[in-house]
């Protein structure tokens, strides 16, 4: 399902606050590596650690990682360069998502039967916020059932780093 390539338009009042509003310029696109995959695990969490205050760790990822990545890959990147982070696999934990948007983490997540990682910024009980490395200039909104249908089939990957997020826009 392929549902993240095209936005979906719905009335504003049904939409959630976007909790994890990442400035255009902090959201990194999509890259091919140096063996000629994509990146968009590597971008989501780019994004993330630029979301969460870590500007210096988002420039490592970005330069030393690249190519596709599992859960593994990315336990194993972290886990060597000492990051914090929270994922959950294969469990459907509904819960995950929804404690990284309540906490204004957001977090990044398997789609498109896991071929896809795109980060979770906004989720309440009508609809997933999506912001896809493959077109960074824009939320893409997703009925919350179809997001959440999708997610499960992709073996229900997310993970985040766990640090402390940008102060919000004042209003």
């Amino acid at each position: 399902m392929k549902y993240f390539l095209a936005a979906l338009i719905v009335a504003a009042a049904t939409l959630p606050a976007v909790v994890v509003d990442v400035p255009v310029p902090m959201r990194q696109s999509n890259w091919v590596g140096s063996q000629g995959k994509g990146s968009c695990v590597w971008a989501s969490l780019v994004t993330l650690f630029r979301w969460q205050n870590r500007p210096a760790t988002a420039e490592w990822i970005h330069t030393h990682c690249g190519d596709g990545a599992g859960p593994r890959d990315v336990e194993a990147v972290f886990d060597r360069i000492g990051v914090r982070y929270a994922e959950t696999f294969d469990d459907h934990d509904v819960n995950f998502l929804e404690w990284s948007i309540r906490t204004h983490r957001g977090c990044a997540v398997g789609v498109d039967d896991c071929s896809h990682m795109v980060c979770l910024v906004a989720l309440n009980e009508s609809y997933a916020g999506i912001l896809d490395n493959n077109s960074v200039g824009k939320i893409i909104w997703i009925p919350r059932d179809e997001f959440l249908a999708d997610w499960f089939k992709s073996n229900s990957w997310a993970v985040t780093p766990v640090y402390t997020p940008i102060a919000p826009s004042p209003e």
